[in-house]
């Protein structure tokens, strides 16, 4: 086994139920060859064979990098990052969901090789030599550019160790619906060197299991609340203006319009809670911005806050087309 001291990078793969997709997943960052890394695993509880898979499999007397397997209760999947966050050696960490995968590794090892950074983002969305401004990225993680290059996922990312624990920054346990864009929003408030990488290394693959899959319903609507407020705050904290903190409330008003269309509650049921969320009850202060929102979906805002007898509409629209679309098998980011 390293020196702690000289470990470079630290996976933190959180699991539930992953028994199908676990070692794929682990597989994949093994593949690495010129760093020193260490594996950590958090079981979030699960009630399937993950954790035999990962005994029999990854575990099975195999030489090579460490891995270590913390079992934790059922908290959901920030909690069990922020396991993994306090228990890393390592000079950086990467956020791995254990039903995606690492791919083009020799990018990541160039990147850790070069000089430090606060954060390392990769995406094929970036433009060789392209830089964004402080207010680029905070809209980029908000979801408010069309072509932003920082989404909210802590995944494809690789975060400096020691500026994390330096500010305390952790996964915040009593928001469940968008933790990731917290976490990075805290990320982003305290950084002064994000480094842009040109090109993807991380393939998402769509799970019904996945641990970061949400709650509908009623349970939806609470959870979006207490995400509005959390982020209200601390955009107010930054400094940001107000403008940007109007755009995104329209964000997740459309974002919960199509959860609860995609839910098993009734057209009426939708409906109901959309008129009691703090977003329904908003009034369309200024209008959806073309950076942020596509065509269809400022026609849909629009018709939604100015027009709300059309809500069961648009709720029966979303729900059929969601019905017919086949989803992506996987993506790279």
């Amino acid at each position: 086994m390293k020196s702690d001291d000289k470990i470079e990078l630290s996976f933190i793969v959180p699991t539930f139920n992953s028994q199908a997709t676990i070692v794929a997943a682990v597989s994949s960052l093994l593949k690495l060859r010129n760093v020193i890394f260490e594996i950590i695993i958090v079981d979030d509880g699960s009630t399937d064979d993950t954790i035999r898979r990962i005994n029999s499999v990854l575990l099975a007397d195999k030489p090579g990098p460490s891995i270590r397997v913390l079992q934790e209760a059922h908290a959901g999947a920030g909690a069990a990052r922020n396991v993994g966050i306090e228990n890393a050696k390592g000079k950086y960490l990467m956020f791995v969901d254990a039903d995606d995968c690492v791919i083009n590794c020799e990018k990541i090892e160039r990147e850790i090789r070069q000089e430090t950074a606060e954060v390392i983002v990769f995406s094929k969305a970036i433009q060789a030599n392209q830089s964004r401004s402080w207010d680029e990225l905070i809209a980029d993680n908000l979801g408010l550019n069309l072509n932003g290059v920082f989404d909210s996922g802590p995944v494809s990312k690789l975060y400096n160790r020691r500026f994390i624990v330096k500010h305390n920054i952790r996964f915040l346990r009593e928001v469940k619906i968008g933790e990731d864009l917290v976490f990075n929003l805290d990320v982003l408030s305290q950084a002064r060197d994000v480094r842009l990488v040109c090109g993807g290394v991380y393939q998402v693959n769509n799970s019904a299991t996945s641990i970061t899959h949400s709650l509908y319903g009623a349970q939806l609507v609470v959870d979006t609340n207490r995400l509005m407020a959390v982020v209200r705050e601390r955009l107010l904290v930054a400094g940001v203006s107000d403008q940007l903190a109007t755009q995104f409330v329209y964000k997740q008003f459309l974002m919960l319009l199509v959860k609860l269309a995609k839910s098993e509650s009734s057209v009426t049921e939708c409906v109901r809670l959309l008129k009691q969320s703090r977003l329904g009850q908003s009034e369309l202060q200024s209008l959806p911005s073309k950076q942020a929102f596509t065509w269809t979906q400022r026609t849909v805002l629009k018709l939604a806050y100015q027009v709300p007898l059309v809500l069961p509409i648009l709720i029966w629209l979303l729900r059929h087309r969601a019905n017919r679309k086949k989803e992506t098998a996987h993506f790279i980011i």
